[in-house]
């Protein structure tokens, strides 16, 4: 059963189909389907799933992403972040991070965007610089999401960096400062690169 629902995570948060559909709908089927999930992570009744790589990122998603949508707009959608941090802190010291996917490593990663203390930036970073494994060119007349062709990587070392310079000026990231708070246009994914 913990195994089926650690699948259940990353098979809907994972799924490139996901990010066709609509963000409210996303967060309805969140909202529907993880929120009794979010209670137990949250409350520390999940962390046998840090035994194995794969677990340890559905966790990571359940008590980083999961809580900003289900708790969207309130305090709460912050509570879990310690929690998440140290599960990836862990995962990177151990080298558990090492065997998941490219696009797993950047759910599993971003927790340090995230973190607010100096001291969560110097493994992020490292991590963000470790040599990435070569990634198989798509197949012809497929597109592929960002980050799997490898942009991703780019603007999350390029995120940690900023986070860092910024975490260490003020030690806060931005993204908890009420002053750095801007609404942004989402970005529009790149084409498809063509085919070596």
């Amino acid at each position: 059963m913990t195994e089926q629902l650690a699948r259940e995570v990353r098979d809907f948060w994972l799924d490139p189909g996901r990010l066709t559909r609509s963000a409210r709908s996303s967060a309805q089927t969140v909202r529907a389907r993880f929120t009794g999930l979010l209670d137990q992570a949250a409350a520390g009744a999940l962390s046998a799933w840090t035994n194995s790589p794969r677990r340890a990122l559905s966790l990571v998603i359940v008590l980083d992403q999961f809580s900003r949508i289900i708790h969207q707009g309130t305090p709460k959608c912050y509570a879990c972040d310690e929690q998440a941090l140290a599960i990836t802190l862990s995962g990177i010291q151990s080298g558990a991070d090492a065997t998941l996917t490219l696009i797993e490593q950047l759910y599993f990663c971003m927790p340090l965007q995230r973190a607010e203390f100096r001291r969560a930036h110097g493994p992020g970073q490292s991590r963000h610089h470790r040599p990435v494994r070569p990634l198989s060119p798509p197949q012809p007349g497929t597109r592929t999401h960002h980050h799997a062709r490898g942009t991703g990587v780019a603007g999350g070392r390029a995120a940690a960096a900023g986070h860092a310079a910024i975490g260490s000026r003020a030690d806060r990231t931005p993204a908890r400062c009420a002053s750095a708070r801007t609404v942004r246009a989402p970005r529009a994914c790149p084409p498809a690169a063509a085919p070596p």
